[in-house]
């Protein structure tokens, strides 16, 4: 993560953020819920598109459950490690609170080494792609409305091709 806010700093930008998040955190909770994997893609792709009156849409058919209320709840989370603190009173699973727990810990090593101006927190940082085993991140420039980096953490990955082993990494 540290590299890649390095590498947004050498490529001249006026201004730059680094969204990150972590991805378990819809992980876990999705994979408690009974839906097919074609619902779970459309929860991923309103999330990831912001499109919050699809998601309600959607997650009003599936029902009032914990796991709704938190997937309604996390995209709107995003800024400083407030919201990790009102993340943890929303779902008690354990797996759920080690994802806060260890993004927190991420985010203090990264304000620990002066880069907490171009770090934002987003906890409904979702992405296609679904062998993301833990930090995700997107980097967005001033005056591009796309954005021009993006990574994470994929630890099962390079398993797939004979090679187990844990990866982290990032395209520009």
């Amino acid at each position: 993560v540290k590299m890649a806010v390095d590498s947004l700093k050498r490529s001249n930008l006026n201004s730059f953020k680094l969204e990150i998040g972590n991805a378990v955190f819809f992980n876990v909770v999705l994979g408690k819920m009974d839906i097919a994997q074609t619902v779970r893609a459309d929860i991923i792709n309103c999330i990831e598109s912001k499109n919050y009156a699809a998601l309600g849409d959607l997650l009003d058919k599936i029902g009032d459950t914990a796991e709704t209320r938190v997937i309604r709840r996390l995209p709107r989370l995003f800024g400083d490690a407030s919201v990790i603190d009102e993340a943890k009173k929303l779902y008690s699973d354990s797996a759920f609170q080690q994802a806060l727990q260890y993004l927190q810990t991420v985010y203090n090593r990264l304000c620990d080494e002066g880069l907490e101006d171009y770090i934002i927190l987003d906890l409904g940082l979702v992405n296609r792609s679904n062998y993301y085993t833990g930090i995700i991140f997107h980097g967005y420039a001033e005056g591009s409305g796309i954005s021009v980096l993006s990574g994470g953490r994929y630890d099962n990955l390079l398993g797939e091709f004979g090679m187990p082993a844990p990866a982290i990494g990032f395209a520009v």
